[in-house]
């Protein structure tokens, strides 16, 4: 599963990013998250946090955005 707010509203979803970390935390998913630096603190095992990733490239392996 990819999460992201896109580049407009990436600044603003500091509580969006941990309410996703708490939702996914324990569960058999692995989550990558495209956000800002420092907006998130330590992640969950199971979610990969980059400021930017290949979205495109990406899409054929994710099962949900």
């Amino acid at each position: 599963m990819l999460v992201s707010l896109g580049t407009v509203n990436a600044e603003r979803g500091r509580r969006f990013y941990e309410m996703v970390c708490e939702a996914v935390t324990d569960q058999p998913i692995r989550v990558v998250i495209a956000a800002p630096d420092g907006m998130i603190g330590a992640p969950p095992d199971n979610v990969l946090v980059r400021s930017w990733v290949p979205q495109l490239r990406l899409l054929p392996h994710l099962s949900a955005v």
